[in-house]
């Protein structure tokens, strides 16, 4: 049955999509520098691309064909993955903003399949300024200072940073950030997906472990503030591509969403939550810890490609950010949200419009000295509707041929 999907006004998201826009509507495909290219790039070309502008470290699956490309320049982002290295681009890159080599003064949304910072948007506006789309700026530290590398090896790279950042109420933050990026052997991602996957399935998969830690001489809470550590991967957006959220149907019982959720159409089978980003118009999607589970997908019809993300998701109650202004209660904020940007929005000229998953660590007490620690990982599989229905059966309930008749 069609129902109606619940659109959050995700401030922060909403200003990524704006901020970088071009100020006239021009085809996505309309080449407009020497240097830009297109989305349809293959990821070769894309990453040949990026190297052009900033530093980038390649890993390489020792048991398959598959790759990744980390820029530590870019706060240490794992910008782009493929199954091979002639293969398809999987991370939306914004092509016009990486050729400008122009900071934007709100937020530089270069793009990329993972990329950290951090939560709440108290930490975006200086203190006692208006909470409003005006004041709203990303901390530089998580926006165009880099990162510097601390370990490379054979597929795993470090990357860390020591930051001061300045709080809405006027309290400083001392934090050391630690990312461990890894690519995820062929090999082993059944192990994660829990699942068998078959060789016929060319897949790719990466990890980020993402650490905050408490360096400065106050204690994380209530009273001084808590930061929460946010990972974000933006994808190419396409014709024919669906979300797909699993839900505990114990914790949320399918007769109770039409009470909860609204305003985006969805369809609900097999405890799976289905919904067609497609349209002009931005789409956003939050998924409360209540009743989610840790992983979502996305399947794009066009590339017969499957998406999943999986991230940390405690089981005990905790408080997670929410995305309103001005800053309120957090006990209803999000594990996970999903953002569509929609076809309208031009953000770069050649680079398409994309959709953007998120995770989020909860808001906790942290000593000093102590550390907040959040997972996020990202799979890639490529194949017929046929080969990966056994996986989309096993994870969300249903076949492929029943995801494109949703919606």
């Amino acid at each position: 049955m069609l129902r109606k999907l619940l659109a959050i006004s995700f401030s922060t998201l909403l200003l990524y999509a704006c901020k970088n826009a071009p100020s006239s509507h021009q085809h996505h495909h309309t080449t407009t520098t020497k240097d830009a290219i297109n989305e349809d790039q293959p990821y070769k070309a894309a990453m040949q691309f990026v190297g052009k502008y900033t530093k980038a470290i390649q890993l390489k699956d020792s048991t398959s064909p598959a790759v990744l490309t980390i820029t530590p320049a870019w706060q240490g982002r794992i910008i782009s993955s493929a199954v091979e290295v002639n293969g398809d681009n999987f991370g939306w890159l914004n092509y016009d903003l990486i050729a400008g080599q122009k900071s934007v003064s709100q937020v530089n949304l270069r793009g990329g399949e993972d990329r950290i910072d951090i939560a709440p948007d108290s930490f975006y506006f200086a203190p006692h300024d208006t909470i409003d789309a005006t004041h709203w700026h990303t901390p530089p530290s998580f926006d165009t200072e880099p990162f510097q590398v601390t370990y490379q090896g054979r597929g795993v790279v470090t990357v860390e940073k020591d930051m001061h950042l300045l709080h809405h109420n006027g309290q400083t933050f001392d934090i050391n950030v630690q990312r461990k990026l890894t690519l995820i052997a062929r090999k082993d991602i059944p192990n994660y997906l829990d699942q068998d996957v078959p060789r016929a399935i060319k897949a790719v998969a990466h990890e980020s472990e993402n650490v905050f830690v408490n360096t400065g001489r106050i204690k994380w809470d209530g009273t001084t503030g808590q930061p929460a550590i946010r990972v974000t991967g933006m994808f190419p957006a396409g014709e024919q591509v669906w979300l797909l959220v699993p839900f505990n149907e114990e914790k949320m019982p399918t007769s109770q969403l039409d009470q909860y959720m609204k305003e985006v159409d969805y369809d609900v089978r097999s405890n799976t939550i289905l919904v067609r980003l497609k349209g002009a118009n931005p789409i956003a999607v939050g998924i409360p810890q209540a009743f989610g589970k840790n992983y979502i997908g996305v399947y794009d019809a066009e590339s017969q490609q499957l998406t999943i993300v999986q991230f940390t998701l405690s089981r005990s109650k905790q408080f997670f950010k929410n995305n309103r202004w001005p800053m309120q209660s957090l006990s209803d904020g999000f594990a996970a949200t999903v953002y569509y940007a929609g076809e309208k929005n031009d953000t770069a000229i050649n680079s398409g419009y994309y959709y953007s998953i998120a995770s989020y660590s909860p808001l906790s007490k942290v000593n000093t000295g102590g550390r907040l620690l959040h997972y996020h990982r990202t799979f890639h599989l490529v194949g017929t509707d046929k080969q990966l229905s056994g996986i989309t059966k096993k994870l969300f309930g249903v076949t492929v041929q029943e995801i494109k008749q949703s919606n």
